[in-house]
């Protein structure tokens, strides 16, 4: 029989659960975990909450070693992936123990799906007993997903005012066909609601708790984004079904709940929504983005990044609803870009500025790079941007004239024209688009440039930053021989949306910069020539 797996990992805090003065003699808890009459191997058999655990071997036997202080009784868990987890009481001098897992039921698809708002008389509100991570999650687009202004103009083709046809709509497009809740509200996708017009109940809290922890498995099909590949595991009512990454959560009592699926410390659970092609084109592609990166190789999933650790919090569920406490850097926030969005994005990039002085030239070079984002910078929806915007200005102020170099394309905007370069994934729809459906309003005749994603369209270019990748470039600018100094700066601005449709729409999506880096640039020293006699 080969030797069992023991997995030993510090985590700090887990003396801190152990009771003091309750200790017991060197043990080890034996038994054996079956399904039914099978024994079950490779489940995972820890003393709840402690970090060392062991795999159970092929006849579904452990031993589990007990060491210095520790309760009495301790509380055993197993689990096995796609089993319920379960949880035992031990103490030092008990037998075996022999643990029945069940095996997690077939879907339900008549479960009545329950809403995350915290409710003081039912313990299946999840905000009841999880209020910390509901207030992560609230705060969240996610939880907004169904209906978000910018998500809701977009799809009937009016403003935040509800004024019609005011820019691209996908309904003007596609008045029969509704699948933008696939991705913003599957809960109604599952319920067979197409239109985001017509949501009810829990079908309008978007990405929901309830949704997210019935996941059991998903597929990746970028054809079909969205609901469609997520395979749901609901329980029968009065019965309870919940998939997390923890293989020792467990309610209080004997009733079934709690089942390890580690596809949740996994990026394939983002995939089903952060992949997706229109007409064959990609459009959005933040998880083969982050597939081609470097992070996989190194272990780094989107949870790593957007899930992080506040480091504030060492429970999941309150205190005074029986949460147990846990290592704090293992407790994820629900919150996808932190407590501060903005902070968020801006450690996603790096801008350095360099300058040269060639004669009666200025050389200015700009790298900018991506440092902390797992995908392109930016990723996901096309209408978001980058502008970078360089300027050289004299001691008074004037601009020095740009000899070479790119300036911002017109589509930028209030920044169209001025030194610099954008980047995003620029679609350019298919020519039957062009007389009909205008993207901005009747001061551009381009129509629908750049074109909304749902259109049949194709990339006309994208120059967005790889993971890890970086951007170089050039400027030069006619130095003037009398300038006492010239002053260089470049800001990296972040856009939610093109100028043109916020407008348009009355969207509230300000300027984000980045970063900004600069340099002062001095006339050389005068060379002083020796008189001669």
């Amino acid at each position: 029989m080969k030797k069992l797996l023991v997995v030993l990992v510090v985590l700090a805090g887990f003396e801190s659960a152990l009771s003091p003065g309750a200790s017991t003699q060197d043990a080890a808890v034996r038994g054996r975990v079956r399904s039914g009459d099978q024994p079950l191997a490779e489940a995972i058999v820890r003393i709840q909450t402690a970090p060392s655990y062991v795999i159970t071997e092929a006849d579904g036997t452990f031993s589990l070693p007990v060491t210095g202080a520790a309760p009495s009784p301790l509380n055993v868990t197993v689990a096995k992936e796609g089993y319920y987890n379960r949880r035992t009481p031990w103490k030092a001098g008990d037998g075996p123990l022999d643990i029945e897992l069940l095996p997690i039921p077939a879907d339900n698809p008549a479960y009545a799906w329950q809403d995350p708002t915290p409710h003081p008389n039912s313990k299946d509100h999840c905000g009841t007993c999880h209020s910390a991570i509901y207030s992560e999650w609230n705060g969240d687009a996610h939880s907004r997903s169904a209906v978000n202004p910018l998500v809701m103009t977009l799809y009937n083709g009016t403003d935040v005012q509800g004024h019609p046809n005011r820019g691209a709509g996908y309904r003007l497009d596609w008045p029969d066909v509704g699948n933008c809740g696939t991705c913003h509200a599957p809960i109604a996708a599952q319920n067979a609601q197409q239109d985001l017009n017509l949501l009810r109940g829990t079908e309008k809290t978007g990405v929901s708790c309830d949704f997210c922890h019935k996941v059991r498995e998903v597929s990746l099909d970028p054809q079909f984004p969205g609901a469609a590949q997520f395979h749901l595991r609901r329980p029968a009512a009065g019965t309870k079904l919940i998939f997390g990454p923890f293989d020792d959560a467990t309610f209080p009592g004997d009733i079934p709940d709690f089942s390890y699926a580690p596809l949740f410390a996994s990026s394939r659970m983002c995939a089903p929504c952060h992949e997706g092609s229109f007409f064959g084109v990609p459009v959005y592609e933040t998880f083969s983005e982050w597939s081609k990166s470097e992070y996989p190789r190194l272990g780094v999933q989107c949870q790593d990044c957007h899930m992080a650790s506040t480091g504030q919090r060492v429970r999941f569920a309150n205190q005074e609803k029986g949460g147990l406490t846990r290592a704090a850097h293992r407790i994820g926030s629900h919150g996808m870009m932190g407590s501060d969005r903005e902070e968020f994005i801006r450690r996603a990039a790096a801008l350095k500025v360099g300058t040269e002085v060639r004669g009666d030239l200025l050389l200015v070079t700009v790298e900018v790079a991506n440092v902390g984002a797992g995908h392109d910078l930016p990723t996901g929806q096309p209408m978001r941007h980058l502008l970078l915007e360089v300027s050289s200005r004299d001691a008074a102020g004037k601009p020095l004239r740009l000899l070479s170099g790119e300036r911002i394309p017109a589509w930028a905007g209030d920044h169209a024209g001025a030194v610099g370069k954008a980047f995003a994934k620029v679609l350019l729809a298919a020519s039957e688009y062009r007389q009909t459906n205008l993207l901005v309003d009747e001061r551009d005749r381009g129509g629908d440039f750049p074109a909304p994603f749902w259109r049949k369209a194709r990339i006309l270019s994208d120059n967005r930053i790889r993971a890890g990748g970086r951007d170089i470039s050039k400027y030069v600018f006619e130095r003037p021989a009398a300038a006492a100094e010239v002053k260089v700066e470049a800001r990296l601005i972040y856009r939610r949306a093109y100028q043109a449709m916020a407008e348009i729409k009355g969207w509230d999506v300000p300027d984000l910069v980045l970063k900004t880096a600069g340099a002062t640039v001095r006339p050389p020293a005068i060379q002083r020539v020796p008189a001669t006699k």
